[in-house]
Parts: C-alpha cells; structure tokens; sequence
C-alpha cells in the first residue's frame, strides 16, 4: 500500500477522501490529496533512505462553518501521525506549509480550504 493509500485510510474516518479530484455534482463535503512532489534524501555518503512527499488536501464544504471544523479536523489528525506507524510507513516528520486563504468556488458553488504539508518517512 502507498503512503497515499495509507492516508486516505486513515483520513477516511474524518471525510470522504479522493485522489486527484472528484466529482464536481457531489452533494456532500469531500476532500482530495494529491501528491506534489517526492524527494529521496542524499548526502554526500548517499541516499539515507528517507523520503519527503509534499502533499495537497484540498477541502470543499457546502457550508464554511463546516470548512472550519473540517479543516481543523483534518490538521489535527495529520499533526498526530508524527513519529508514528502509518501502515507500512514510519512517519518521522510532518510540516505544514504556509496557510492558503479560504475560497469560495463559483463553479460548484462551495467553499475551499487547500493544506499543503510535508511528510518525511
């Protein structure tokens, strides 16, 4: 299983969870992940065998009260992945980036909170 399938697993509980996108007619507050970028470290004694992904979860909510709960929801349960066992993975370290602004999406008519963190393992 992937770091994201383990994940989404996990963040399941919270909210209905795609990969990439989903479909713009859902009826129900939803979030995706997707993956930014994937790093192995290296030094000068070469690779260490740790891994960085940079990941994006997007949240859409019908209501933006629900967007705040959700979104704090989501950090929170993200926040308390470090420095433990994610299926395969030992996550040793997660950073959040700097906070995206709220918004409102005209096309689907909800509201959208982005967080782009960083997991080390």
């Amino acid at each position: 299983m992937t770091l994201e399938e383990s994940l989404v697993n996990n963040l399941k509980t919270i909210v209905k969870i795609y990969p990439l996108n989903a479909e713009k007619s859902l009826d129900v507050d939803y979030a995706t992940i997707e993956t930014i970028s994937d790093d192995d470290d290296k030094s000068l004694n070469g690779y260490s065998g740790l891994t960085t992904e940079t990941k994006e979860i997007d949240i859409i909510c019908k209501k933006y009260s629900s967007l705040k709960i959700l979104y704090k929801q989501v950090k929170d349960k993200l926040k308390s992945l470090e420095k433990s066992t994610l299926g395969e993975y030992f996550i040793q370290e997660i950073a959040f980036e700097e906070s995206s602004p709220e918004l409102w999406e005209d096309e689907i008519n909800k509201y959208r909170k982005i967080i782009t963190f960083s997991i080390s393992y």
